[in-house]
C-alpha cells in the first residue's frame, strides 16, 4: 500500500466515478489500482454505490469471493461480461516481492528452475517458490468460479478466457520485473475455453491481448472489423508482434558503445530518432533477446522497417551470453525478504 501522506494521484486511494468505469453498470467491485488500497492479505474495494467493501483473508480469495456473489445477481435473460482481475502473483510495490498463501510455498520448495534464471542473480531464489503459490491459488480459484458457473447453469453457455498483462523476469534482466522484452516478460499464458473453443487444442501462432475484443465480439455473432486485432477462431497468420516497452525505468545507459554482436552485425551508431524507437520498443540496448525479430518488431510496415534498420545497428548480445553477464550484471540485493 502507499503512504498515507502521498499526495493523491487520480483515485487511488477512493471509488472510481462511475463516468471512469468504462461502461460497466450492473456490477462493479474495484479499485483504481489493488495495491493502493490492499495487501495480500486485507484491505479494501469498492462497490457500485462507492462503498468500502473489505477483503478478508487472502486477496485472491476475497476476490473470488466477491465476484460469486455479483455473478448471481447477473440475469439469464441477456448475455454478460464478467472482469475478474487479481494482482497475483504480482510482486508487491511495498515489500519488492511475491506473497503467496500462507504456507503455500513450501509446496514448491524444490521447484524447477526455468532455464533462463540460474544464469542470473535476480530474486527467483526467494522469490519463485511465492510466486508459484500465488499461481496455485488463483488455479484454485479459477476452478471456483467454474464450478459456480456450473451451478448457476451458464458453463455451457459461456466462454472463458484466461490471459494476462505480463510475466516476471524477476530482476534478473533489469532493477524491474517485467519491462524487458524477454520471454520470461512478454510470453504470457492465454486459455480460451467454451463454445468455439473446445478440444484441447493447443496454438503456436502469435497473438495479442488486442485479438480478445474481435474474437469475444466474432463468439457473440458481432461483426469487429473496425478494431485492431485479429479473430482468434482462425490462425492469426502473423510473423511478428509489437511488444511495447514502457516507462522510465530501464531507458537509456550511458557510458557504452555498440559493440559487434554475434547475431547481429555492428554498422552505425543509431541516430536519437530511430534509438528512441528502438529504447521503446526493446529497453536496454544491452538487453534484448534472442530473437528479436519475433519479440519485438511492430506489426506496422512503417515501424517494422524502422526497427529492423536500427536493430542492424546496436549492440544486442544473446541474453545470457558472458559478453552480456559482463556489461549488465544481474543486481542483488543487500536484503532478502524471508518466504
Amino acid at each position: 500500500m502507499l503512504p498515507a501522506d502521498r499526495e493523491l494521484q487520480r483515485w487511488e486511494r477512493g471509488p472510481v466515478p462511475p463516468s471512469r468505469r468504462g461502461g460497466y453498470r450492473d456490477v462493479w467491485v474495484a479499485a483504481d489500482a489493488l495495491e493502493h488500497t490492499s495487501k495480500p492479505y486485507g484491505g479494501h474495494v469498492f462497490d457500485e454505490e462507492g462503498e468500502r467493501v473489505d477483503l478478508e483473508g487472502y486477496r485472491v480469495d476475497a476476490l473470488t469471493d466477491l465476484a460469486i456473489g455479483r455473478l448471481g445477481r447477473l440475469g439469464h435473460d441477456r448475455p454478460f461480461l464478467l472482469w475478474v482481475s487479481y494482482l497475483e502473483p504480482h510482486h508487491q510495490n511495498d515489500q519488492l516481492r511475491t506473497v503467496g498463501p500462507k504456507g503455500w510455498a513450501k509446496r514448491f520448495a524444490g521447484f524447477d528452475r526455468p532455464g533462463d534464471l540460474p544464469w542470473w542473480r535476480g530474486d527467483w531464489r526467494w522469490n519463485y517458490a511465492s510466486y508459484l503459490a500465488a499461481c496455485a491459488s488463483i488455479d484454485a480459484n479459477l476452478g471456483r468460479l467454474v464450478d459456480a458457473l456450473r451451478a448457476d447453469g451458464r458453463l455451457d453457455d459461456t466462454i472463458i478466457v484466461f490471459a494476462s498483462d505480463h510475466g516476471s523476469h524477476f530482476r534478473t534482466r533489469n532493477l524491474e520485473y517485467k519491462r524487458s522484452p524477454h520471454d520470461a516478460s512478454i510470453r504470457v499464458p492465454l486459455v480460451i475455453a467454451g463454445p468455439g473453443f473446445t478440444g484441447g487444442r493447443r496454438r503456436r501462432d502469435l497473438v495479442t491481448q488486442l485479438d480478445l475484443l474481435p474474437t469475444l465480439v466474432a463468439a457473440a455473432g458481432g461483426d469487429a472489423a473496425d478494431v485492431d486485432g485479429t479473430s482468434l477462431q482462425g490462425d492469426t497468420g502473423r510473423g511478428d508482434v509489437f511488444v511495447q516497452v514502457s516507462e522510465s525505468q530501464i531507458g537509456e545507459r550511458s557510458g557504452h558503445r555498440p559493440t559487434r554482436s554475434p547475431s547481429l552485425p555492428a554498422r552505425r551508431t543509431p541516430s536519437p530518432a530511430t534509438s528512441g524507437l528502438l529504447r521503446t520498443a526493446m529497453g536496454s540496448p544491452f538487453c534484448t533477446t534472442t530473437s528479436p525479430t519475433r519479440t519485438s518488431i511492430g506489426t506496422w510496415p512503417g515501424t517494422r522497417r524502422r526497427v529492423r534498420s536500427s536493430m542492424s545497428s546496436w549492440t544486442c548480445w544473446p541474453s545470457g551470453s558472458p559478453r552480456s553477464r559482463a556489461r549488465h550484471p544481474a543486481w542483488s540485493p543487500a536484503h532478502r525478504p524471508s518466504a
